[in-house]
């Protein structure tokens, strides 16, 4: 079987790019950012925004309709998601959904990630300089 992370390496290069486009959109733009966003979270979540914002995260993770691949995306969208946002308790909440998909997921699967670890230990280190 082939290592999860190296079946998602093109995505999280694909979301680094993101990262790395929405570090550079100016200010005046954030409507197009947003509305970039919207389109991630329907094209690879299949589910709007807002709602996954809003949903809990074990409701997330008890989602029948996502299946685990999905699940994986909509944290790594929340993680890229809580970058680039302005609102101190919105990027908080992306960032504790994030982790905790990430934990989840780390402690469910049988391979190991050491991307997976890598990512809460940054997302743990955001969390702190929020607080």
């Amino acid at each position: 079987m082939l290592h999860k992370d190296y079946l998602f390496r093109p995505l999280y290069m694909m979301l680094d790019e993101i990262t790395s486009t929405f570090s550079t959109i100016q200010v005046k733009r954030i409507k197009d950012l947003d509305q970039y966003l919207d389109d991630l979270y329907l094209k690879y979540i299949s589910g709007n925004r807002n709602y996954f914002i809003e949903k809990d995260v074990q409701e997330i993770l008890n989602d029948k309709m996502l299946n685990d691949n999905q699940i994986t995306l909509l944290a790594e969208l929340f993680y890229r998601d809580a970058l680039i946002q302005e609102d101190k308790t919105i990027k908080i909440t992306l960032l504790q959904k994030a982790k905790a998909i990430f934990t989840y997921q780390s402690k469910q699967s049988d391979t190991f990630s050491l991307e997976t670890v890598n990512k809460i230990t940054t997302i743990d280190n955001l969390l702190s300089a929020l607080k």
